[in-house]
């Protein structure tokens, strides 16, 4: 059986502010133009850098994928608690 109250919130990875600033570039591109062009190359013209420097951040391209997913889940999970959390709402 589903929970009908929201669950304790697992611990996000931890980022570099860095790492935080490619998934947000990296997210915008996908939102404006769709996962074709979401390159790493892409990405790093977006953040004024060379592709080659983003994996001193990033282990490659797959990891930047885990990391957009997570985010997006979790971003989920907190629409969802809130919809649990709202009074009035069906149980």
């Amino acid at each position: 059986m589903l929970p009908t109250e929201p669950t304790e919130r697992p611990p996000a990875s931890i980022r570099s502010a860095r790492m935080q600033d490619l998934v947000r570039a990296a997210l915008a591109i996908l939102d404006d133009e769709g996962r074709e062009a979401l390159t790493m190359r892409r990405l790093a013209e977006d953040l004024s850098m060379r592709a080659p420097s983003l994996y001193k951040h990033v282990q490659d391209k797959a990891a930047l994928e885990a990391a957009l997913i997570e985010d997006v889940l979790f971003e989920m999970g907190n629409v969802l608690h809130a919809a649990l959390a709202r009074p009035g709402r069906r149980g």
